[in-house]
């Protein structure tokens, strides 16, 4: 696992500049702290910091094939190299090392970007073409590592991440308003979209090609829906147990120590599972537990590491803990962007247990997008249940009185939805900022440059370019496009290579995500009984009370925490001064929500959060530009 970044200034061919290459590279040493290399020559820079995992000793980067006319520098993990390897030597290429970064770069003279169809992994990668003078960028087809580009008055910029692209002082620094909007509405920022103007996401599943002066993005591969399992319950589990557990089985090549997240839910035990079935040894796992009544799971990863007989590992988070407070700069600093998911914490806490122990950590990541396992889409049930029955189309009314009995942002947000459609209703839940309360979260000066743009946009595209036949396979579509890619990957990414550890998702091998796309819905979701499928596949594996437990997510009581240790915090940087500092933002609403919450007559814990999140991004990455994490802020 590794940081890359890289320079090609094609429009005036001006020699790379190496200080600025050095800059863009050193940002990135915590996601390579072994290892480091670049490639300087004429107009065209690459950067390298390695975390060795695969030939640790002869795997330094960057890489070249036999004549050096060809470099590469690589992020991520082939986990079918070794198969690929033995064919090209059978074509007479020659290796000089046993990596799979190497692969790749010989791959690409068999193929062309072609290569990528024969690639089997999670990547992020660049291949200067030095004899055609051309770029080749690529991204894995899920979008687990990440891949930023620029495009300035110089030519093109690239990285691992939108901080070391900051180093490139050609670079112009513009706040999108669009990602903006996007943050407020989700609490993340949909790509291709970045924080920045002219700063983009390399899409899942695409490649960049720069050739006689022209960029190009191309696709892949794409997600399809239309091909459906014929075979019954029982063929279609034997199936599924033998998708993910070789899915699991590969994805624990390794030269180095590795582990496992286990979070007391169903799919962390079910890749822990396979892991003790592959393994000799007993495997190492790792959890956090959040020591507060409803969120605590500790009796689930109990139940868990005792049933697998683990060597297991954990922390807790508990009510009186400040390591909040003085972690939550650093999480700013290490996302690069305003980012509101506060599952973040505690991430990056498991990630940093884990590298005590070991460089690599496997995750359940990918199951619930996958086979349907969070409650919005039980909630989609619902709603098509009420809107094909009469007279309860008016069911929005019992908002008002609904919210004298309960503060409960989800049940007030359910009710709101059902005035929707389905198809935006499922979008409605998880909207942080509705379009009414973005109007009053906005000042007057942001407001006058709106351009009419809407984040239900994306999610509508996607809902409608999906090839399946059925709302709930437009909707996994939809959530694995934006919710997956932009939130839940971001995020691991991000809190596992702070800590340069490297973290697998084997739910996410694209074969394991094909396979489950193929799945009939009523083996995904059974009257209210969601990820039936795994559920059957696992039982007798996995402890019962884990199988029939309800789903919880990793998430932190900000609402509580706002209240109390993040309480001088949350009051410092959404103070009238910060507020009207940043130029965007309404400081007279932003204060109704905060006395509201404090006072608790309502919960706005979670918008609240994302506030905060976005004053101290505002203060450290963009107005301080800072080139390392804060100690204090």
């Amino acid at each position: 696992m590794c940081g890359i970044c890289g320079i090609i200034n094609f429009k005036d061919r001006s020699p790379v500049n190496a200080e600025v290459l050095n800059k863009m590279t050193r940002v990135l040493n915590h996601r390579g702290p072994d290892d480091g290399g670049k490639f300087n020559d004429g107009y065209a820079g690459l950067g390298i910091r390695r975390l060795s995992i695969i030939d640790p000793e002869g795997g330094t980067q960057p890489i070249y094939n036999e004549d050096r006319n060809v470099v590469i520098v690589f992020n991520g993990e082939i986990y079918n190299f070794k198969e690929l390897r033995e064919g090209l030597k059978k074509n007479g290429h020659k290796f000089k090392t046993s990596t799979d970064t190497e692969v790749i770069i010989h791959l690409y003279e068999e193929r062309g970007e072609e290569c990528l169809n024969f690639l089997n992994g999670m990547f992020a990668f660049c291949i200067w073409d030095k004899k055609n003078e051309k770029l080749f960028l690529a991204r894995d087809r899920l979008g687990i590592k990440p891949l930023y580009y620029c495009i300035n008055e110089k030519g093109l910029s690239f990285a691992s991440e939108i901080k070391s692209l900051l180093q490139d002082p050609f670079i112009q620094q513009n706040l999108n308003q669009e990602a903006i909007i996007d943050f407020f509405s989700l609490g993340y920022i949909l790509s291709p979209k970045s924080i920045f103007k002219n700063t983009y996401s390399l899409p899942p599943g695409y490649f960049l090609l720069l050739a006689n002066g022209e960029i190009k993005e191309n696709r892949y591969w794409d997600l399809s829906y239309e091909k459906e399992e014929t075979s019954g319950p029982e063929e279609t589990s034997e199936k599924f147990f033998e998708v993910i557990s070789s899915s699991v089985k590969s994805h624990l090549i390794s030269d180095v120590p590795l582990g496992a997240f286990l979070s007391g839910g169903i799919d962390s035990s079910t890749i822990v599972s396979f892991m003790q079935s592959s393994n000799q040894n007993s495997t190492k796992t790792f959890s956090i537990i959040i020591d507060e009544h409803g969120w605590n799971e500790g009796d689930f990863i109990g139940v868990a590491k005792e049933h697998f007989n683990t060597e297991h590992y954990e922390s807790v988070i508990d009510s009186i803990d400040t390591e909040i407070q003085n972690l939550l700069p650093k999480a700013i600093w290490y996302n690069d962007e305003p980012f509101a998911d506060s599952s973040f914490i505690p991430t990056f806490l498991v990630s940093s247990l884990a590298r005590t122990k070991v460089k690599v950590a496997l995750s359940g990541d990918g199951g619930d997008e996958n086979l349907a396992g969070y409650p919005s889409y039980i909630a989609d049930k619902i709603a098509f249940c009420m809107e094909s029955i009469p007279g309860l189309s008016n069911l929005t009314l019992l908002q008002k009185p609904v919210s004298f009995l309960t503060s409960n942002p989800r049940i007030l947000r359910f009710i709101d939805g059902l005035k929707f459609p389905p198809q935006k209703a499922h979008y409605w839940w998880r909207v942080l900022f509705t379009d009414e309360e973005r109007e009053k979260l906005f000042s007057e000066d942001f407001i006058k440059g709106y351009t009419g743009y809407n984040s239900y946009f994306t999610f509508e595209n996607y809902f409608n370019k999906c090839d399946g036949n059925s709302f709930l396979k437009k909707t996994l579509y939809t959530d694995i496009k934006t919710w997956l890619t932009d939130d839940i990957l971001r995020k691991v990414d991000r809190a596992s290579m702070a800590n340069s550890l490297e973290v697998r998702v084997p739910f996410l091998d694209h074969k394991v995500v094909e396979f489950c796309a193929s799945i009939p819905d009523n083996l995904k979701i059974r009257g209210f009984n969601t990820k039936y499928i795994l559920k059957k596949t696992m039982s007798g594996k996995v402890p019962e009370s884990i199988i029939s437990r309800k789903k919880k997510g990793f998430h932190l009581p900000v609402s509580k925490y706002i209240k109390n240790q993040l309480k001088d915090l949350t009051l410092t940087h959404l103070s009238k001064n910060s507020i009207n500092s940043l130029g965007i933002l309404n400081y007279n609403y932003i204060s109704s929500l905060i006395s509201e919450h404090m006072a608790g007559k309502r919960d706005h814990g979670q918008k609240i959060w994302a506030l905060l999140c976005f004053s101290l991004w505002h203060q450290i990455c963009y107005r301080k530009k800072l080139s390392e994490p804060p100690e204090t802020i």
